[in-house]
């Protein structure tokens, strides 16, 4: 005598656990995006308001700066690491819901194609394109950023002219308020628009999951807002 390998409820209750661990990975690399993001911005308002960085004289300051140094870097690589995997978490549930004819595709594929741009975002491109340690031209060191990533580099945010401290110690050079704005825009307004981003991929992933998981209600086809 045999038996089938699976049954439609098998293969429904498999379906469920699937996106159930999904859910579980997406959510802890979404809390851990978030911490990296909250610490970078954190960071920037520690070092240009409370302590500044030291000048690495001394025993003791030369370890707190390679302790920051090291720290940054870390954030960096989390930075670069965590908007990937959310990204293939994203399209492993995409695909569990296309295999298995699920509903909440829409808004999983639109979290999906999110996270790629977030991830883009994230990258800190001013380290490949305009890396202020290596940049030979003193306008371009003065002004800053052409193209930066929302992730700062060690480079950047101990520099003296562009870094957490831009403004500060040397006014002269940055005492255009266009040259602030971007500044500004580079070490706060990017990251709380990355913030808002990933929040966006959240709130779309999490609605798509529910309703493949029926844990929300079908949206109404005469009223696509409900």
């Amino acid at each position: 005598m045999t038996y089938p390998t699976s049954t439609p409820l098998a293969t429904a209750a498999d379906y469920a656990d699937a996106l159930l661990t999904a859910r579980r990975a997406k959510s802890l690399v979404s809390l851990l995006l978030l911490l990296v993001l909250l610490i970078q911005i954190a960071m920037f308002f520690l070092l240009r308001y409370w302590r500044p960085l030291p000048a690495g004289v001394t025993p003791t300051e030369m370890h707190t700066r390679s302790l920051i140094q090291y720290f940054v870097g870390l954030l960096d690589i989390a930075g670069l690491l965590l908007p990937a995997i959310l990204t293939v978490i994203l399209y492993l549930i995409l695909k569990v819901q296309l295999v298995g004819r699920l509903l909440g595709t829409a808004q999983l594929t639109s979290a999906f194609l999110w996270s790629i741009l977030f991830a883009l975002l994230l990258f800190p491109w001013q380290a490949v394109l305009n890396n202020p340690s290596i940049n030979a031209d003193p306008n371009a060191n003065a002004i800053g950023m052409k193209i930066p990533g929302v992730l700062y580099t060690w480079a950047e945010i101990s520099h003296p002219s562009i870094g957490a401290r831009f403004g500060m110690d040397e006014p002269a050079i940055e005492n255009s308020r266009p040259v602030a704005i971007l500044h500004w825009a580079r070490y706060a307004g990017f990251p709380v628009l990355a913030l808002t981003i990933l929040t966006m991929i959240h709130l779309k992933s999490q609605r798509g999951l529910r309703l493949s998981l029926g844990e929300a209600k079908i949206p109404d086809a005469t009223n696509p807002a409900v």
